[in-house]
Formats: structure tokens, C-alpha cells, sequence
């Protein structure tokens, strides 16, 4: 019974440095992950509330809704949709359907856009002034 504590609070260490290690970069907070290792590894109880409390950042990514099982509007039942279909889930689309890509490329043919625009009107203001000059 004495020995149960301690082979806890292993457990408990070596799933925070799991949670430490595959999490990316962009969930952990104010220290870097080798460090968050080192302080779960050294202080592991006191190091792993720490990190549970502040080091832990929550996903970006909205969660599936949690029921297996929907009804739609016409009374029907069945499996609920798939968490993709849904929007949720690692997809490299956003709500508009299209990647980074697609929309970096379209702000590009947007400025191209009103470059040629502010253009045409010089040319047309350059155009007046010249048509007003006395010959």
C-alpha cells in the first residue's frame, strides 16, 4: 500500500512529459518545452500541477460535438456526421473552404486590382489636365 503513491505520481510524470513532448510548440506556455520537461522530470508532483495550471495551452481547434447520434429536422435518427464534415479536425481549409494558399493568392490578384485601379486614374486624371492645357 505504501508503494501505490509513488508509482502515481510516476505515472502521473511520465504522462505530462508525453503531453509535454507531442504537444507543439504554439500550445506551451512561458517556457520552452525542454524546460517544462526538466521540471516535471525534478519536482515531479509540484512540476506537473504547474504544468496541468499554466503551461498547458487548450487546442485552437473547436471539439467534435459528443454524441454519436443525431436527429435531423424530419425526425430521422441516425450516425452524426463526421467530425470533418463538421469543420472540426486538421484540415489545412478554413471556414470559406479555402487554404492559406488559395487565399494568400487571391489578396495578391486583390492588390494587383487596385494598383490597376489607382493607375487608371492617374492616367485619366493626367488625361483631363492635358486636354485642359491650351494648345
Amino acid at each position: 500500500m505504501f508503494y501505490l503513491i509513488p508509482v502515481l505520481v510516476f505515472f502521473l510524470t511520465v504522462g505530462v512529459v508525453i503531453d509535454i513532448v507531442t504537444r507543439p510548440d504554439y500550445l506551451v506556455n512561458h517556457l520552452p518545452k525542454f524546460a517544462w520537461v526538466l521540471l516535471a522530470v525534478i519536482v515531479p508532483l509540484i512540476g506537473a500541477i504547474v504544468w496541468f495550471a499554466v503551461g498547458r495551452r487548450g487546442s485552437d481547434i473547436p471539439r467534435a460535438p459528443s454524441a454519436t447520434w443525431r436527429q435531423s429536422s424530419r425526425g430521422e435518427r441516425g450516425p452524426a456526421p463526421a467530425a470533418a464534415s463538421l469543420g472540426y479536425g486538421f484540415s489545412d481549409r478554413n471556414a470559406s473552404g479555402m487554404s492559406t494558399e488559395d487565399q494568400i493568392a487571391a489578396l495578391d490578384r486583390e492588390i494587383e486590382l487596385h494598383n490597376a485601379q489607382a493607375k487608371v486614374k492617374r492616367l485619366e486624371a493626367d488625361l483631363a489636365k492635358q486636354r485642359e492645357l491650351p494648345e
